[in-house]
């Protein structure tokens, strides 16, 4: 997604690598061996985060927007419906 590179003051440099929160499932168990390959043929360091988007949290933010709205009609239907009482059953007169 994104790339940044860091320099202390030492010279050393450290490269941070942004990735998406949703490839996190996919790839985290395979960033330790990429940092050490990479280390090994640049003998640079390299660090991976994982950070959202924006859009990512406008969708969520949206989703629960709309679950809010649908517990909304959902209790002003059942107010519009009315509670129905049961018929109490009168004897007929003899």
């Amino acid at each position: 997604m994104g790339k940044r590179l860091r320099v202390k003051t030492d010279g050393t440099q450290i490269h941070k690598i942004h990735l998406k929160e949703d490839d996190r499932k996919k790839v985290e168990a395979r960033l330790e061996a990429v940092a050490l390959v990479y280390k090994k043929l640049t003998n640079q360091i390299i660090t991976f985060e994982f950070i959202k988007t924006l859009a990512e949290e406008k969708k969520k933010k949206k989703i629960k927007k709309e679950g809010k709205r649908e517990g909304k009609r959902e209790k002003k239907e059942g107010k519009r419906e009315g509670k129905v009482e049961p018929v109490k059953e009168v004897p007929a007169p003899k």
